[in-house]
């Protein structure tokens, strides 16, 4: 793809949703109906913060999110543990601009994952 004009998003998690505690975990660029996504890899940075004992939970809800990328609607209908920022253009040379969009929005991965 080159030179698109797209709407892109950021994906947030809430742990507790209690606490309203809001992480950035992910990104997303809808383009010609399709939606791309970059979602946090695993959940090490999750244990860091809240320990061993979030790892099922958070893995559940992760493949979750990485399996409903059909659509944005599908993604907003997951859990209410996530939820996304409003939607802003971007324009670039193609979608795979979303790893900039990551390192950028994702701070929690930083040096984590890589």
């Amino acid at each position: 793809m080159s030179d698109i004009a797209a709407r892109w998003f950021v994906i947030r998690l809430s742990p507790d949703l209690a606490t309203g505690e809001l992480l950035n975990i992910g990104v997303g660029i809808i383009y010609n109906e399709q939606v791309f996504t970059k979602i946090i890899p695993n959940t090490k940075p999750f244990e860091l913060l809240y320990g061993d004992h979030v790892k099922e939970n958070l893995s559940f809800l992760l493949h979750l999110l990485k399996s409903s990328t059909d659509s944005f609607s599908a993604l907003k209908s997951i859990s209410p543990h996530f939820s996304f920022s409003p939607l802003k253009f971007i324009a670039g040379h193609s979608v795979e601009d979303i790893d900039r969009l990551y390192k950028s929005m994702v701070p929690i991965d930083r040096n984590l994952n890589n």
